[in-house]
């Protein structure tokens, strides 16, 4: 039994640490400028668009920028490239 669980640890934590990796390529994909909808109030923020990993065709694909409203007392840090010996990865925005 024990041997069973201990597999299912070592599966489990495998998966979740594949899960966590960065995706890496060669070079940034090209940034796309997309039109800004009408800001619905004067509180909303704009919120830049994420780059998204496609696992079928392995490449990063932007997603459209958006209005919110902010949440209290945290600050948006917007998403960015990183890069290293590796490649370049994209760091998800986020809010802090």
């Amino acid at each position: 039994m024990k041997k069973i669980i201990y597999n299912i640890i070592v599966c489990a934590s495998f998966a979740f640490v594949q899960a966590c990796s960065p995706y890496y390529v060669a070079t940034q994909p090209t940034n796309v400028k997309f039109s800004r909808p009408v800001r619905p109030s004067a509180s909303h923020i704009w919120i830049e668009g994420d780059w998204n990993w496609n696992k079928q065709n392995r490449m990063y694909h932007q997603s459209d920028g958006y209005w919110t409203m902010p949440y209290r007392n945290r600050k948006y840090n917007p998403g960015r490239w990183n890069t290293n010996r590796k490649g370049h990865y994209w760091i998800k925005g986020r809010w802090k």
